[in-house]
C-alpha cells in the first residue's frame, strides 16, 4: 500500500465550501452519528442480555447493527472533523484504511440482508423445519461468509485502486476516500487495471504452441479416438448420474448432493482441456493464444480444487453417516450441505484466481512452446524470463494447504470411520460401513495420488513427459472413472439407474404403442397428399444430397459459409428423413401404429437434427457478421478449427436437448387414450395423453425450447444488427448490393424456420390446437428441407456457377458438347 509517487495525502473537498453551511451540517451529522451510535449497540447489548431474543434473526440483526455502526464510524468522523475545524487533509494510507473498512463492512452488510432473506424464507416457508435448517452452524457459516466476502471484496478494490500512480491532482472531489473518486486522479491506465497488471504479458508473446502428447503422426489417430471415446463417457457418465440424482427423490440425500456436484466438476474441468487435446490430435490445432491460455488454466485450476474439496465434503458426510448415524438427519441438513458447497466453489475460484494472477504476472520473453498438452501451471512457469522463484513458493505452498487441508479432513474422517466399524460386532453392520465408503476411497486415492505426484515437488525435479502421463490419469481419466465407480460400487445408485430405464423408456401400464391419427382420414385426399408429400421427399432427398456433393467436390466452396451449409443439408436430410416416410406408409397403405420404441426414437432423432438446424443458422449468421462487418479479419476469424467447434458445439447441445426432452416426455405414465392426433410423435401431442401430472414437463419444455430458439435468435438478431449497421455505412453501389445479397439467402431460411418453430413450441399447452399444429408442422418437417436448397441455389452465385461446371462436365462427358 505504499505510494511509489509524490502524492503522500489527498485533500477531501468535502460536501460544501460555505462556511454557514458548515455548522449546520456539523450539528446534524453529529445528531446522525449518535443515534446510529447508541441505537446500534443498544441494539447489540439488548439482543445479547435478553434470551429470547437468541434466535437466528436477531443474531443476524445484531451482526447488522455491529456493521452499520463500523462502516458508519469509518466515514463520519472524518466529515465532522472537515466540517468543525477545516481538517480536509487525509493521509495516503489512511485513505487506504478509510476505503478498506467502508469496502469491507458495506459487502458485509449486503451478504447479511441476503442471508436475512434466506432466513425469513425458510421462518415462513418452512416453519416445521425451521430450527433443523437455521442451526446454529448454519446462522454462523452464513455470518462468517458474509465477513470473508467483505474483506475479501475489500482487498480487491484496495488492492486494484492503490496499485495505480497518483500524479496529478490530490484533491478528492467527494467528502471520504471512495474508490471511483480515488481512481480518478490517477495517471495510470486504469480502464483494464486487473488485466493490465495481472494479466498483462508487458512482451511480444501473444500466443503459446502446445506441444501436445506425442509428436507422431501414427500415434495422433488413435488417440484421438481413445480420447474421443472417454470424452464421450465423461459427458454421458457425469450427465447421467446428475439427470439420475435429480430425478430419483430416493437420491435426494446429502451424498448424492455431493456426488451430483462432483459429476459436475468433472464434467467441467474435463470439457476444459480434452476438445483442445482432441483438436490439437485431428486438426494440428497446437495454438492457443494468451487469454485462451490465462482461461484454460484459470477454470481447470477452479474446477480441480473444488474437486479436492467435494471429496472432503463426501468424507464428513461418510463420518457423520457411519459415526453418528442417529444424528446424522441433524447434522447434515439442507443448510450444512449447501455452505459446504458453496465453501468448496469459493476455495475453488479464490484458489484459480490465485494462481493465475501469480503465473501470467510474469513476463514472457523466449520460448512460446508449452512442453504440455495444456496450460498447466508448471509448464507455463518454466517459460517466463522473470525471476519466478515467488511465484513457484506460491504455488507449493497454495496446493500444499490445499491438499493436506482437504486431506486431513478425509483422514481424520476416515479414522474414527474405521475406529467406529472396529467396534461393531454385526458383520452385516461391518460390511454396510465398509461398502458405503468403498466408492468415496476409490476416487480420493486416484485423484490425490495424481495431484500429489503433479504438484508436491519443486520445478527442477519435473520431467514433463511424465507429468503428461499423470495429467491424463487427473484431467480426463478421473472425469470418466467416478461416475463409474459410484455407479457400481452404489446399490441405491445402481437400483435408481434401472429404475429410471424402467420409467423413462417403458410404459408400466398396458400400451405397447401409439396410433398416429395422420394428417386426414378423407380417403379422397390420402393419395393426392402421398403423391405431393412423395414429391417433396424426392426433392429434399437430391437437393440436400446434390448440395452436400456439390460443396465436396468444388474446392471453390471449402469455405465457411458452404461448410455449414453442407451441414445444415446434411441435417434437414436426417430430420425430414426421420418423419417423412412413416407419413408416406400411413397415406400409402394406412400403417399408422407406432410402437413404444419407435415413437421415442422418431421423437428423440426430430429434436435432435431440429435443434442442430436451429444452432447451424445461428453459426452462419455470426459467419455472415464476420464476412461483412470484418472482412479483412474473415480468414483468421473464421478458422478451420472454430468453424469446427461452432458446427461439433451445434450437434453437442442438440443432443442434450434431444436425451432431456425423451426423458422428460417417456417419464409420464400412459395410461389412457394412445392416439397420437398428430402425424409423427410431436413432444406436445405425446404428452397431451399422459395420466400422469404433466405440469412440471410442461414447464421443462417451454423452458428448454425457449431458450434453444432464443438464443439462436439471439445471435442472428445481434449478428443481423451489426451487419445493417455496416451496409448503410457503405458508399459503393456494388458493395452494398454484395452484402445484402451475401445474407438474403440465410435471411429467408431463417425466417421460414423459426416462424413455424416459435408458432408451434413457444406457446403453453392450452393454447396448442393440434389442426393448427398439423398445417405449421408440415412446413418444417418436410417443405424447409426441401427448400433450403433450393433458396441457397437461386440465391448464390457460387453454388449456381458450381451446378453450371457440373452440368458442363457432364455434357461434356457424355458427347452433348461439339
Amino acid at each position: 500500500m505504499k505510494n511509489n509517487t509524490e502524492v503522500a495525502e489527498f485533500i477531501l473537498l468535502g460536501l460544501t465550501n460555505d462556511p454557514k453551511l458548515q455548522i449546520l451540517l456539523f450539528i446534524m451529522f453529529t445528531l446522525i452519528y449518535l443515534i446510529t451510535l447508541f441505537g446500534n449497540m443498544g441494539m447489540i447489548v439488548l439482543i445479547l442480555l435478553d434470551s429470547h431474543l437468541h434466535t437466528p434473526m436477531y443474531f443476524f440483526l445484531s451482526n447488522l447493527s455491529l456493521v452499520d455502526f463500523g462502516y458508519s464510524t469509518a466515514v463520519t468522523p472524518k466529515v465532522m472533523a472537515g466540517l468543525l475545524m477545516g481538517d480536509k487533509v487525509i493521509s495516503y494510507n489512511a485513505c487506504a484504511a478509510q476505503m478498506f473498512f467502508f469496502g469491507a463492512l458495506a459487502t458485509v452488510e449486503n451478504f447479511l440482508l441476503a442471508s436475512m432473506a434466506y432466513d425469513r424464507y425458510t421462518a415462513v416457508c418452512k416453519p416445521l423445519h425451521y430450527t433443523t435448517t437455521m442451526t446454529t452452524r448454519v446462522c454462523a457459516c452464513l455470518a462468517i461468509g458474509s465477513y470473508i466476502y467483505g474483506f475479501l471484496n475489500a482487498s480487491i478494490h484496495i488492492r486494484n485502486t492503490f496499485s495505480l500512480s497518483f500524479c496529478k491532482s490530490n484533491l478528492i472531489h467527494h467528502f471520504f476516500c471512495d474508490v471511483p473518486a480515488v481512481m480518478a486522479l490517477s495517471c495510470s491506465d486504469r480502464h483494464c487495471l486487473w488485466f493490465s497488471t495481472l494479466m498483462d504479458n508487458r512482451t511480444e508473446v501473444t500466443q503459446f504452441i502446445l506441444l501436445g502428447l506425442t509428436s507422431d503422426p501414427e500415434l495422433q489417430i488413435p488417440l484421438f479416438i481413445v480420447f474421443t471415446l472417454i470424452y464421450l463417457i465423461t459427458l454421458v457418465g457425469n450427465l447421467g448420474i446428475i439427470v439420475l440424482i435429480l430425478l430419483d427423490s430416493r437420491l435426494h440425500t446429502p451424498m448424492y448432493f455431493f456426488l451430483s456436484n462432483l459429476s459436475l466438476v468433472d464434467l467441467c474441468y474435463s470439457t476444459a482441456v480434452t476438445p483442445k487435446v482432441m483438436a490439437g490430435l485431428l486438426i494440428r490445432d497446437k495454438v492457443i493464444s494468451y487469454n485462451a491460455c490465462a482461461a484454460q488454466m484459470f477454470f481447470f485450476a477452479a474446477f480441480a480444487t473444488v474437486e479436492s474439496y467435494l471429496l472432503a465434503s463426501m468424507a464428513y458426510d461418510r463420518y457423520a453417516a457411519v459415526c453418528k448415524p442417529l444424528h446424522y438427519t441433524t447434522t447434515m441438513t439442507t443448510g450444512v450441505c449447501a455452505c459446504l458447497a458453496i465453501g468448496s466453489y469459493t476455495c475453488g475460484f479464490l484458489n484459480a484466481s490465485i494462481h493465475t494472477g501469480d503465473t501470467f504476472r510474469l513476463s514472457f520473453c523466449m520460448s512460446n512452446v508449452i512442453h504440455h498438452f495444456f496450460c498447466d501451471v508448471p509448464a507455463v512457469m518454466v517459460l517466463s524470463c522473470s525471476d519466478r522463484r515467488v511465484s513457484e513458493l506460491v504455488l507449493v505452498y497454495v496446493v500444499s494447504f490445499n491438499s493436506f487441508f482437504a486431506l486431513m479432513v478425509i483422514l481424520i474422517s476416515y479414522i474414527f470411520i474405521f475406529i467406529t466399524i472396529l467396534k461393531m460386532h454385526s458383520s452385516t453392520g461391518y460390511q454396510k460401513a465398509f461398502s458405503t465408503c468403498a466408492s468415496h476411497l476409490s476416487a480420493v486415492s486416484i485423484f490425490y495420488g495424481t495431484l500429489i505426484f503433479m504438484y508436491l515437488q519443486p520445478s527442477s525435479s519435473h520431467s514433463m513427459d511424465t507429468d503428461k502421463m499423470a495429467s491424463v490419469f487427473y484431467t480426463m481419466v478421473i472425469p470418466m472413472l467416478n461416475p463409474v465407480v459410484y455407479s457400481l460400487r452404489n446399490k441405491e445408485n445402481h437400483r435408481a439407474s434401472c429404475d429410471m430405464q424402467i420409467t423413462s423408456m417403458k410404459n408400466n401400464t398396458e400400451v405397447k404403442g401409439f396410433v398416429l391419427l395422420g394428417l386426414t382420414n378423407n380417403t379422397e385426399l390420402q393419395v393426392p397428399l402421398f403423391l405431393m408429400f412423395t414429391l417433396i421427399y424426392l426433392v429434399t432427398l437430391i437437393g440436400n444430397l446434390g448440395m452436400i456433393v456439390l460443396i465436396l467436390f468444388d474446392s471453390r466452396l471449402h469455405i465457411p459459409m458452404y461448410f455449414f451449409l453442407s451441414n445444415l443439408s446434411l441435417v434437414d436430410f436426417c430430420y425430414s428423413s426421420t418423419i417423412t416416410p412413416k407419413v408416406m406408409a400411413g397415406l400409402l397403405i394406412g400403417d399408422k401404429v407406432i410402437s413404444y420404441n419407435a415413437c421415442a426414437a422418431q421423437m428423440f432423432f426430430f429434436v435432435l437434427f431440429a435443434t442442430v438446424d436451429s444452432y447451424l443458422l445461428a453459426s452462419m449468421a455470426y459467419d455472415r457478421y464476420a464476412a461483412v462487418c470484418k472482412p479483412l479479419h474473415y480468414t483468421t476469424t473464421m478458422t478451420t478449427s472454430v468453424c469446427a467447434r461452432l458446427a461439433i458445439g451445434s450437434y453437442v447441445f442438440a443432443f442434450l436437448t434431444a436425451a432431456i426432452d425423451i426423458g422428460d416426455t417417456f417419464y409420464l405414465s400412459f395410461c389412457m387414450s394412445n392416439v397420437v392426433r398428430h402425424f409423427f410423435c410431436d413432444i406436445p401431442a405425446v404428452m397431451t395423453l399422459a395420466c400422469s401430472d404433466k405440469d412440471t414437463n410442461e414447464l421443462i419444455l417451454v423452458l428448454i425450447s425457449s431458450f434453444n430458439i432464443f438464443f439462436a435468435v439471439l445471435v442472428i438478431l445481434i449478428s443481423y444488427m451489426f451487419i445493417f449497421i455496416t451496409v448503410l455505412k457503405i458508399q459503393s453501389g456494388e458493395g452494398y448490393q454484395k452484402a445484402l445479397s451475401t445474407c438474403a439467402s440465410h435471411l429467408v431460411a431463417v425466417s421460414i424456420f423459426y416462424g413455424t418453430v416459435i408458432i408451434m413450441y413457444v406457446q403453453p399447452s392450452s393454447s396448442h390446437s393440434m389442426d393448427t399444429d398439423k398445417i405449421a408442422s408440415v412446413f418444417y418437417t418436410m417443405v424447409i428441407p426441401m427448400l433450403n436448397p433450393v433458396v441457397y441455389s437461386l440465391r448464390n452465385k457460387e453454388v449456381k456457377n458450381a451446378i453450371k461446371k457440373v452440368v458442363e462436365r457432364a455434357k461434356y462427358s457424355l458427347g452433348l458438347v461439339f
